[in-house]
């Protein structure tokens, strides 16, 4: 292809006709390698992921987050990163999976992602690793949380008192 911006334009053009086109994607994501379009190959990376996370592909959405990142990308969207660390917990990454999450929180502190974020890591750090002065970390978070969460206090709250419940035990056994 000797015209790449010409090539780039027809790509855009069939992405935004059929989205689900991850041919496309990719070849576009190619293409704004090859000029040294960072933020246009970032931004079909991200639509590329999203597309791996629709079609329930975890894997090809995992790579397409490391090379988001490798390039110089810094936060996916809230609602993907997300869904990317629901990937990881099905995976039964769960260390990984909590440490995204935690990033999530960071960065999107006022989406409900985020709130949703510091509950899933709050559970898993509780329940699927053992460290419940983490998982109370995450739950006061979730609890002083900017985001309305009145829908989920209860499931904070139990989450907060499971945690205190354990903490208190292990600090028992320890001394």
């Amino acid at each position: 292809m000797g015209k790449p911006d010409e090539a780039i334009k027809k790509l855009e053009e069939h992405v935004a006709a059929k989205p689900d086109s991850a041919d496309a994607l990719v070849l576009l994501q190619q293409l704004h390698w090859r000029r040294g379009d960072s933020a246009a190959h970032q931004d079909a990376t991200v639509k590329l992921c999203q597309l791996h996370l629709k079609k329930q592909d975890g894997e090809a959405a995992w790579r397409d987050y490391e090379e988001f990142q490798n390039t110089g990308g810094q936060n996916l969207p809230a609602a993907t990163w997300l869904e990317l660390c629901r990937v990881l917990e099905r995976q039964q990454n769960f260390e990984r999976a909590v440490t995204e999450y935690d990033k999530l929180a960071a960065v999107y502190p006022k989406e409900k992602q985020s709130l949703l974020a510091l509950m899933a890591a709050g559970r898993l750090s509780l329940k699927k690793l053992g460290r419940p002065a983490e998982a109370l970390r995450f739950y006061g978070a979730a609890s002083a949380s900017a985001v309305p969460h009145l829908d989920w206090e209860s499931n904070i709250q139990a989450g907060i008192k499971d945690a205190t419940a354990i903490f208190s035990q292990s600090a028992v056994h320890a001394g």
